[in-house]
């Protein structure tokens, strides 16, 4: 089916029909490729492996420059669009880089997921039904810990006044629909810092070495999210400020400035017996974790095919 109406009961209604696909107007060639693509898609195996090399993305059609597969990978997005089919493409060239993607369907919820989970950048349209993106911006840009959150507005207008107007919204770049995936990748590479914004040139150059102390950072704060919830609801504050002590001093090492600074905020809390501050705080510290371990993870993991 060719449609210009992209909403959801146009969706539901071809799945009712048995149709095996949905184009929305104006077609795009990253949509055709995904469209066809998951129709015709013979040999995913080794599209997968042409991928990994920094070739063909699978079942996409896309050409993926090996340095945005590199930068990119593991970094957590939020799409927000109220065009199911929207969400769906920009999904799929995210997940092109091996992203991890959220989204949300205005900006009411987009302000909700924000508060909820760390993500590196947002993807923010700007005309969307209910609250839309320019109203969702500014009330994120409002809240100091989302000072430096990298925010790229997509539209469908091209004029300099619309450009504008998400500046001084508060939103770091602007994109427009349909959206070209060089300029999505070129985008986002250069908002976002190299390695998720994490360096490891304190702990040396060493392969040995620094794989034992990536090795031994891993094991250590494997189950620091559970332990740590369990500890604050059971009011041990004092035994939770040492173990994320121990993490924060890790932490100095590989400039994971957002996860130190954090990090100190839920000792002072929970040194002072604070309980509800210190609850408040952990949520935003384990969201910073997590990206952290998956950026020593795949490290390590280099590390020892580079061994082999």
């Amino acid at each position: 089916m060719v449609t210009a109406f992209g909403r959801e009961e146009i969706l539901q209604s071809a799945e009712q029909l048995g149709l095996a696909g949905v184009l929305i107007k104006p077609v795009t060639r990253t949509a055709m490729f995904n469209t066809l693509s998951k129709i015709f898609n013979d040999d995913p195996a080794a599209e997968a492996d042409l991928w990994r090399a920094g070739g063909t993305a699978p079942g996409r059609g896309l050409r993926i420059p090996p340095e945005a597969a590199q930068k990119l990978a593991h970094r957590r997005v939020l799409v927000v669009d109220d065009n199911a089919l929207n969400r769906e493409v920009a999904t799929d060239l995210l997940l092109a880089v091996n992203m991890t993607v959220d989204s949300a369907a205005d900006g009411l919820e987009a302000i909700r997921k924000v508060g909820e989970q760390h993500y590196d950048v947002v993807l923010m349209d700007v005309h969307m039904a209910g609250m839309d993106g320019l109203s969702a911006a500014r009330q994120i840009r409002s809240r100091p810990r989302f000072a430096k959150l990298p925010i790229i507005a997509l539209t469908a207008q091209v004029i300099v006044e619309e450009r504008a107007a998400t500046l001084a919204a508060g939103m770091n770049a602007h994109l427009t629909k349909p959206i070209d995936e060089a300029a999505l990748y070129a985008t986002l590479m250069e908002l976002l810092e190299p390695c998720g914004g994490f360096s490891l040139s304190r702990l040396g150059d060493d392969p040995l070495r620094l794989q034992r102390l990536l090795s031994d950072f891993l094991h250590d704060t494997r189950e620091a999210p559970q332990t740590l919830r369990a500890q604050v609801e059971a009011g041990e504050l004092q035994q939770a400020a040492a173990r994320v002590h121990f993490i924060r001093g890790a932490a100095f090492y590989m400039e994971a400035a957002a996860l130190c600074e954090c990090a100190g905020r839920f000792e002072a809390a929970a040194r002072q017996g604070d309980a509800a501050a210190a609850r408040a705080t952990l949520d935003e510290f384990i969201a910073l974790l997590l990206p952290l371990r998956d950026f020593l993870s795949t490290r390590l993991q280099q590390l020892d095919a580079a061994e082999v």
